[in-house]
């Protein structure tokens, strides 16, 4: 809000004011300096990941250590990108680059603050903004560019047709711990509607109903992650191994903030190479209108598990 009073309120700077490109709102830390880069905003964002700021994240853990999973990235990412341009909305996170992981080692001991930048590089009716997620030391663990337009007039358009599907084979439990490790507040897959060679397709619910704490959240992390848990599933069934996903071409928002009730999300693959395939999943309210769309996730079939093959 000061920043928009510096600007008048339209990104104009007035007489007087700073010059373009020199303004940097730091949110959440300390002020810092950074070189101004062009003419837009820019926006820093410091987040503290820890079992009493992130507690869902320890239902998220591989050898007992949380790891921030990919939809966490991208809902601060969205934050930031809010916070750097608030009178926008995000339509898209695209070109996201997953360049090393997170693993909490000191969550249940102060946790770590890490740092999400965002800085304007167009805009016009709208703005493209660069983004970056960075460890405490400076690692750059994420990077993405984030689309964002006009609130007033967003059309959601309908869901896709549900690909042919057979029964998902009955008996076990999803959450066993081999093909899907995730912990109680990750347990989002509520309902399969079954499997074929060319998707998967069920019901996933959000992160009120998962329970997650109250924050101002931008998206819907739980049922992101239960789509790619599906896409997991999927893979699982045409390669015969547990897979993880390695990169997210594109994040396609039609709403902002935590869904309303369950969601369908339907999850459109394909088989690239013996050890990996790419998805589309798409998130379908109960009026038949697209919430978000997460297109060309790449999975990758984990060492361990990955069967023999010719």
């Amino acid at each position: 809000m000061l920043l928009d009073e510096l600007c008048d309120g339209s990104g104009d700077r007035g007489a007087g004011s700073a010059a373009p490109g020199a303004v940097e709102l730091v949110l959440g830390a300390e002020p810092t300096t950074l070189a101004a880069q062009g003419h837009g905003r820019r926006v820093a964002l410091a987040v503290r990941a820890d079992r009493a700021t992130h507690p869902y994240l320890g239902d998220h853990a591989i050898n007992g250590v949380p790891v921030v999973p990919v939809v966490i990235a991208l809902e601060w990412f969205a934050r930031a990108a809010r916070a750097c341009r608030p009178d926008l909305v995000v339509t898209e996170l695209r070109d996201v680059r997953v360049l090393r992981g997170i693993k909490l080692a000191a969550y249940e001991s102060g946790g770590e603050v890490f740092r999400v930048d965002c800085r304007e590089v167009s805009n016009g009716h709208g703005a493209v903004l660069a983004a970056e997620l960075r460890g405490p030391q400076g690692a750059l663990h994420y990077a993405a560019t984030i689309e964002m337009a006009q609130p007033e007039g967003r059309a959601a358009p309908k869901g896709p047709a549900v690909p042919s599907l057979g029964p998902w084979p009955s008996g076990g439990d999803l959450y066993d711990g081999r093909t899907l490790f995730h912990g109680r507040d990750f347990q989002v897959i509520r309902q399969l509607e079954g499997v074929s060679r060319d998707g998967i397709a069920g019901t996933v619910v959000g992160l009120r109903e998962a329970g997650w704490v109250a924050q101002p959240w931008k998206t819907d992390p739980a049922a992101l992650d239960g789509g790619l848990q599906l896409a997991t599933l999927w893979t699982q069934h045409v390669l015969g191994g547990a897979a993880l996903p390695m990169s997210v071409g594109a994040l396609h928002t039609f709403a902002e903030g935590p869904s309303d009730g369950p969601l369908r999300a339907v999850v459109r693959g394909q088989i690239v190479a013996r050890d990996r395939t790419k998805a589309d999943i798409a998130f379908v309210d109960q009026t038949g209108a697209l919430v978000a769309e997460l297109r060309d996730v790449q999975y990758v079939l984990r060492p361990d598990t990955a069967r023999g093959q010719a």
